[in-house]
């Protein structure tokens, strides 16, 4: 392929090839080695959230395959472009973006809940007996 690659052409010919990471999906290391490996493997398009740490780790794999491209294609990859970077936006109403649901019912009464402050995708919030966060 030429430096003029443009993934639509791969739209028209009926062979569009594309990473769907999502909205809500923001784990970095995934997020990044699927952007990898993707890139290595031809797609057109890596989709990923709108998150500028998302982003940032998408960007840095797109820029190792574009260091690694020489060596990938002599292995087999089909790398020959960079793909185009899509954010998508999580609008909370639709169903394919929902986070996990938590029962904090299930905890021990005297747990710290450690992972109410670590979780990447603040899929887990716990409510106070009034009803508020």
């Amino acid at each position: 392929m030429t430096q003029s690659y443009d993934p639509l052409h791969s739209l028209r010919e009926g062979h569009w090839f594309k990473l769907i990471c999502g909205a809500s999906f923001q784990h970095l290391p995934a997020v990044r080695n699927l952007t990898l490996a993707y890139t290595l493997a031809g797609a057109d398009c890596i989709d990923v959230a709108a998150d500028p740490a998302v982003v940032e780790a998408a960007r840095e794999a797109l820029n190792v395959a574009a260091n690694l491209k020489e060596a990938a294609q002599t292995q087999g990859f089909q790398f020959s472009h960079r793909p185009w970077l899509m954010v998508s936006i999580n609008d909370g109403e639709d169903p394919h973006f929902r986070k996990a649901e938590f029962d904090p019912d299930f905890c021990p009464a005297d747990c710290p809940r450690p992972c109410e402050k670590i979780c990447p995708a603040q899929a887990i919030v716990f409510y106070n007996t009034t009803g508020g966060e």
